[in-house]
Formats: C-alpha cells, sequence, structure tokens
C-alpha cells in the first residue's frame, strides 16, 4: 500500500464514539462572539482556520470563494469604513433590541469588538452555476471557518453588514489585488492582506480576477481570542 493510500484509510476510517461526541458539542459551543482580546492571531492558526474553509463543498466543485484577511493598518483602514454599514440596519435594529442591546450593537459596529483580524469573504459567480449556489458554497466555507475557530479556542463572528456598503467595499479589498491561483497562500500589502485560495480536486481552470463579477458574501468575517 502508497503512503498516499495510507493516509486516505486514515482519513476516511470510522470515528470513535469519543470524537462524535466531541463533535456536536463543538456544534453545540459555537457562538457569534463580540468582543474579543487584542490577542494577536498566529499565522500557524490563521492558516489553519482558512485551510477549513477551503475543505467546505462547492458547486460544480468550483470553489469559488475568495477571501480577504485583513489585519494591522489594512484592518484599522476597514473599520473606520465599516461603520458606515451602522446606519443601513440601524432602525431596524432599534425596534427590535432591548435599548442597553442596542447601544451595545453599535459600539460593536464602531469597533468590530476589537477583533485584530478580519476576513471579507466573496463569491465569485459566472454562468456556469446558479446565482444562490455560488452564494451558499461560500456561506458553507465561511461555516468550516466558524467552527475551526471554536476548535482553535478563539472566538469569531459572522456579519452581512458590508451588503450595506457594498460599492465602497468592493474597491477596498478587489480591485487593489489581483487574485492569483495559488497552492495556497499568496500575500500582498506587506502580508497585511492575504488572498486564501486553493484548488483542491478540479482540473478547471481558475479566472485570474474577480473583475465586476465578484459579490460580497456572506460579508465579514472577525476572528479573534475570545
Amino acid at each position: 500500500m502508497t503512503d498516499e493510500k495510507k493516509i486516505d484509510s486514515m482519513r476516511f476510517a470510522p470515528f470513535a464514539s469519543e470524537f462524535r461526541q466531541e463533535f456536536y458539542r463543538l456544534l453545540e459551543a459555537r457562538r457569534s462572539i463580540r468582543k474579543f482580546k487584542p490577542t494577536d492571531v498566529s499565522a500557524d492558526v490563521l492558516d489553519r482556520v482558512m485551510a477549513a474553509a477551503l475543505q467546505a463543498p462547492s458547486g460544480k466543485n468550483r470553489q469559488n470563494w475568495r477571501f480577504f484577511v485583513l489585519q494591522g493598518e489594512k484592518r484599522d483602514q476597514y473599520v473606520k469604513l465599516s461603520q458606515k454599514s451602522w446606519l443601513g440596519i440601524k432602525d431596524i435594529l432599534e425596534k427590535r433590541l432591548k435599548p442597553s442591546l442596542y447601544a451595545f450593537t453599535e459600539r460593536f459596529f464602531y469597533t468590530l469588538g476589537d477583533a485584530p483580524v478580519v476576513v471579507l469573504c466573496y463569491s465569485h459567480n459566472d454562468a456556469e452555476e446558479r446565482y444562490h449556489t455560488s452564494i451558499g458554497s461560500v456561506y458553507m466555507a465561511v461555516e468550516n471557518m466558524n467552527l475551526a475557530c471554536v476548535a482553535e479556542g478563539l472566538g469569531c463572528c459572522t456579519m452581512g453588514a458590508p451588503l450595506e456598503i457594498k460599492d465602497e467595499v468592493d474597491p477596498f479589498s478587489v480591485s487593489r489585488v489581483t487574485l492569483v491561483l495559488s497552492s495556497f497562500v499568496l500575500s500582498s500589502w506587506g502580508g497585511q492582506i492575504m488572498i486564501h485560495r486553493r484548488l483542491l480536486a478540479s482540473s478547471r481552470a481558475a479566472s485570474p480576477s474577480c473583475g465586476n463579477e465578484a459579490e460580497i458574501s456572506p460579508g465579514l468575517f472577525a476572528v479573534a481570542a475570545k
């Protein structure tokens, strides 16, 4: 038996009952965290979280997700931009939330809970796949990220708020970066923005750029120690 076949046999072996119990506990432990420690997330941990996203299923195996990881100065610039998204939803939330929770949520939109890492999640849509299937593929990848964060002891929060300011977010993330197919990670802007993209098991050629076809989906993903 080759080493590759041995790895596959281990990968697809039945799970022990203890693992199954831990897996369901992992699902129950997931929470949307809105206040984070300012502790940096190490590159190794961040790579594992993003690698988990890339294991998600996708329509026609297109792997149409695009992830822009913002840290440092670029993260700070985005937080200032994201504050505008509050204006698009504050009236709805004011009707639904208690005053104290409304005030807490407003503060979160202005600081993103001090999360040191922000991930903008895009769907690269084209005529090969239906719109909602493409969007859904990204959602599944983001849920993998949620669960990976829990496994790593990190807090995270998935948001759709960037959709409120889509026209301003798109130039901030897409037009300044050329998407290139990479074996795993492509770094740009001195490592402050990273594009995570991996072709797992498809011979389909990847588009070199999102261009105007890119759509934010589901939006922003913040991650940090909770």
